[in-house]
């Protein structure tokens, strides 16, 4: 997977402006998310309990902060107001760049995989189904531009939300932060063991919807043959073997995502209960001001929620990794019939065609053609039966 990433940053470069726009829009995002629940902690600690701002806020604040608990409802609003454009101004530039830079890699992949296609030999069309191939170059590709415009930055926006949340409430108060990361062992356990499944299943989900594709290219490219022969039962009874695979393949994938979603989610609710327990007591005792706590239950709830996004991202990421690894391969498979080191470039054509004892073979030792020998005039049509 690392290998296909890597290669895949190569089809990434040439639009590096627009991925680096969607990086800044990213870091935007990231600063609303840590910053959405402060309002409501000035709220909590100065404006209910009729307490100036701090002075490091008011400093800065200006006249909108103020004096008194008006001036500290108005910065509150403000704030919210604040936070909200930013957020939105922040979705809005990663969702303008990065479906453009998604729709772009999906043209130079197809174009190159295209290509490279019909440049392969005769052997490798004989040994590969053409379902198949058609799945690479439209289902896989497909799956690699979704990575690109949703899970890639989206992985990168949880991740930084994921280590500022954990940064701010560890200086918050260490106690509660140790308690509210006491089950993120036992989620990213979680995470790990259910992603492999995942990745392995939607190989096996990828591979069956090839199976199908070929059954049907190879029927309906053979229609009259079929009919002809009153093979329709046969074809149609072949068709839906492969095809309640697929479904089977796909019900085992979906039920493994299923499991780590719930899964994430108890691990959430539990992890809730415990700060909560323990944080109001802390408040009740005096030791911890109720914004604070507020701050710690909105960050647990988002905390989370990143952690539960990256495993939604991981399906996406399993899905392409394997769509990636298929496009590869193909990519990778060296063509046969090359040019000789020193080969001369062909002259002008005129039109006449001289073969003087060819021979040809598809495959090493079993030749199709010995020693053929024939001249083609222009305009004339000779056929080799």
């Amino acid at each position: 997977m690392n290998k296909s990433l890597v290669k895949l940053a190569g089809y990434l470069r040439p639009y590096r402006l627009y991925v680096a726009v969607a990086v800044l829009g990213a870091l935007g995002e990231m600063a609303a998310d840590l910053l959405q629940p402060w309002p409501l902690k000035i709220l909590f600690d100065h404006f209910l309990r009729n307490r100036p701002l701090p002075e490091s806020i008011s400093r800065w604040a200006g006249p909108l902060a103020g004096s008194g608990t008006p001036g500290v409802l108005r910065f509150a609003l403000g704030a919210v107001l604040a936070i909200a454009i930013l957020s939105a101004a922040a979705s809005f530039v990663q969702d303008f760049c990065m479906p453009r830079v998604g729709h772009w890699v999906l043209h130079d992949l197809r174009r190159r995989l295209y290509w490279h296609i019909q440049g392969l030999s005769l052997a490798y069309h004989d040994e590969r189904r053409m379902g198949d191939l058609m799945t690479t170059l439209t289902g896989d590709i497909q799956a690699v531009r979704e990575l690109i415009e949703s899970a890639l930055i989206g992985f990168l926006v949880n991740g930084l939300v994921l280590a500022g949340m954990i940064a701010i409430m560890a200086a918050l108060d260490w106690r509660v932060a140790l308690l509210a990361l006491s089950l993120a062992p036992v989620l990213f356990a979680i995470v790990y063991r259910f992603t492999r499944k995942i990745r392995q299943a939607s190989r096996d989900v990828r591979r069956r919807e090839g199976a199908v594709a070929s059954v049907a290219q190879e029927v309906l490219s053979s229609i009259r043959v079929v009919q002809a022969f009153a093979r329709e039962d046969y074809e149609q009874a072949r068709f839906e073997r492969e095809n309640q695979e697929r479904v089977s393949a796909g019900i085992r994938a979906r039920t493994l995502q299923a499991q780590l979603r719930r899964s994430v989610e108890l691990l959430m609710a539990a992890g809730t209960v415990l700060v909560l327990w323990y944080g109001a007591r802390q408040v009740l005792a005096g030791a911890l001001l109720p914004g604070t706590l507020l701050v710690f239950l909105a960050y647990l709830n988002r905390l989370y929620k990143p952690m539960r996004e990256l495993s939604k991202h991981s399906e996406v990421m399993s899905r392409a990794g394997v769509g990636l690894e298929r496009i590869l391969g193909v990519l990778e498979t060296e063509k046969v019939v090359a040019d000789l080191p020193g080969a001369r470039p062909a002259p002008a054509f005129q039109g006449r065609v001289d073969l003087e004892n060819v021979s040809f073979a598809y495959r090493r030792g079993e030749p199709v053609l010995r020693n053929i020998s024939l001249t083609v005039e222009p305009g004339q049509v000779v056929a080799l039966v």
